[in-house]
């Protein structure tokens, strides 16, 4: 099941990346040619003392890693061994197991249920685990699941087991996600129950094992449970490295001007939002997090990844299938006690419009982020009045 328990940039000449070979470790300065077929290169035995000392060690890596980009595709000296899930999660999951990394509030019921960061690591190594005994590293595997916590623990095991990430929004016709599962051959996807009959067209492509659903699909007899899935499924670190050269995440573009195409990102990209995380969105290990937007635009990803390494924690507010509401919103502002909150412009622009907005407070609320189209000033004076920083990326 999906629930249990509850800056500066450092620079060096050689970053130790954690790959034993021989026993030993390599240096990046000194031996980088790293082949697929070396056991894993990380090691759940590193231990850091704090987050100060994980977040040093991580920007460490991230400048090895920014040193090593625009060098061509197989230049066996910029071969690097590199996953940010396998970089951070276990870490985080040691030195605050038991903190909530997600608390997913469901918006009919108001229910709430917590993920512990344990937890977290956990349900990714299993979810990884399970695709990796019928796919190849590097096949594209699909998300379409809205803002459920089954989102982060896939996105988080799929990575780490160098499976390129589909990240897809619960707003696309049939006809969109046919032609993306064509547009990548994708090969697996997780969804939703309220999301099959969109996915009538293209499970036939796919196996059994292959096509998940979150709940219980009795009636679906191609699709598999992943609740029934977990409990079985191993936990064990994946058997091979992936480097900056494998691909990690595709993100197809809005199609303003002519059909969406696939933007391809590659393993070291979410070291890029070591930066959103601590210089953009400012987050501390004491932050609670709430971005408003679909998890199959990229933003969800940019704050999510930018959150995870100082052990915040997210709020997830699953709105699929309801209407959009903006006084619910505030209330969840207020009621969760968010201290980060990231919206597209016409969301803040739609909360600062309602009625409700001119009396309610957020003591909590220190730090909004957009990005997308510029920010009417009314807008920005109104958020500002209430002692809220509001830093707009549009154009960066």
């Amino acid at each position: 099941m999906f629930f249990g328990h509850i800056a500066r940039r450092a620079t060096i000449q050689a970053a130790v990346v954690p790959f034993k070979k021989a026993g030993t470790y390599c240096t990046v300065g000194a031996a980088n040619y790293l082949h697929s077929t070396h056991r894993s290169p990380y090691s759940t035995s590193t231990t850091f003392a704090s987050f100060e000392a994980l977040n040093s060690h991580l920007r460490a890596r991230y400048d090895t890693l920014q040193r090593a980009a625009g060098h061509p595709l197989g230049d066996p000296a910029k071969l690097l061994a590199c996953n940010f899930t396998l970089d951070t999660l276990p870490h985080v999951a040691k030195l605050a197991p038991e903190k909530v990394a997600i608390r997913y509030v469901n918006s009919q019921n108001r229910e709430a249920k917590e993920l512990s960061y344990r937890s977290l690591y956990q349900q990714a190594m299993k979810i990884g685990s399970h695709f990796a005994r019928t796919l190849k590293k590097n096949s594209p595997i699909a998300l379409m699941l809205g803002q459920h916590p089954a989102f982060c623990s896939a996105l988080l095991g799929l990575r780490a087991f160098g499976f390129p990430v589909v990240p897809l929004s619960t707003t696309l016709s049939p006809e969109d996600i046919t032609y993306r599962f064509n547009e990548l051959s994708i090969q697996g996807i997780i969804t939703r129950p309220d999301q099959l009959a969109k996915l009538e067209p293209i499970t036939k492509k796919l196996v059994g094992d292959n096509a998940l659903v979150c709940g219980a699909p009795e009636f679906h007899p191609r699709w598999r449970s992943l609740d029934e899935i977990l409990p079985s499924a191993s936990t064990s670190l994946p058997p091979n490295m992936t480097t900056n050269k494998d691909r990690c995440l595709f993100h197809f573009t809005s199609g303003t001007t002519g059909r969406s195409k696939a933007a391809t990102h590659n393993q070291d990209y979410p070291y890029v939002h070591l930066r959103t995380g601590t210089d953009w969105m400012d987050i501390t290990t004491s932050d609670i997090v709430f971005n408003a937007s679909d998890t199959g635009w990229g933003f969800f990803q940019w704050t999510f990844d930018g959150m995870l390494p100082a052990g915040a924690t997210q709020i997830l507010w699953d709105k699929v299938g309801t209407q959009y509401k903006p006084v619910e919103m505030l209330t969840l502002l207020q009621d969760e006690g968010v201290t980060v909150f990231a919206a597209a412009p016409t969301v803040l622009r739609s909360l600062a419009s309602d009625l409700a907005f001119k009396d309610m407070r957020f003591p909590s609320l220190r730090r909004i982020v957009t990005v997308g189209e510029p920010i009417d000033p009314t807008v920005y004076n109104a958020w500002q009045a209430k002692g809220i920083a509001l830093c707009n990326g549009y154009g960066q």
